[in-house]
């Protein structure tokens, strides 16, 4: 039986700082997997990369992901996971009839919903902090009502790999 050979769009490359992950650029990520494939995922290897600007000799052990900084001897952890999938984006028409981005976050609310609920109540958007307003999300409209104040407003969803129509 034969196996498919990973592709390098199929992960992410991330390294840590803070509490947060970052994700290295895609020129990076590319150089990690080429690497990974290199020493068939064990062991360690060294690889320049970019490093806010400049370009960094890094030597990445694999049993520890951890990375070294050739040039300061700072280490950092790193990881390497499965590329999340592309998503939608969603989308609110403006007051002057454009259509803008809902952030990440309130998105994310907005596609857990569309599909198992005909509409959704919430006062849960990040906009919404501080007012505590309640949203009346209509999928079959595709609207969102301030029920405060009664603002509608359009909505769409652009399903991912998708360009927005026109308006």
């Amino acid at each position: 039986e034969e196996v498919e050979e990973e592709e390098a769009e199929d992960f992410i490359w991330q390294w840590k700082k803070g509490k947060s992950w970052v994700t290295f650029s895609e020129e990076d990520i590319e150089t990690l997997e080429k690497m990974w494939k290199m020493v068939d995922g064990e062991g360690s290897f060294t690889a320049t990369l970019d490093s806010e600007g400049a370009s960094i000799p890094f030597n990445t052990n694999l049993k520890s992901m951890m990375q070294t900084n050739m040039s300061t001897n700072k280490r950092r952890r790193v990881q390497r996971i499965v590329r999340p999938p592309p998503k939608a984006t969603w989308q609110f028409l403006t007051d002057d009839d454009e259509w803008e981005d809902y952030e990440e976050e309130d998105a994310d609310i907005l596609e857990g919903s569309h599909e198992t609920c005909a509409e959704l109540r919430t006062k849960v958007f990040s906009f919404n902090k501080g007012y505590n307003s309640v949203y009346l999300i209509r999928f079959d409209e595709m609207t969102q009502k301030n029920m405060d104040s009664g603002t509608v407003r359009k909505l769409r969803r652009i399903p991912p790999g998708e360009e927005p129509p026109a308006l």
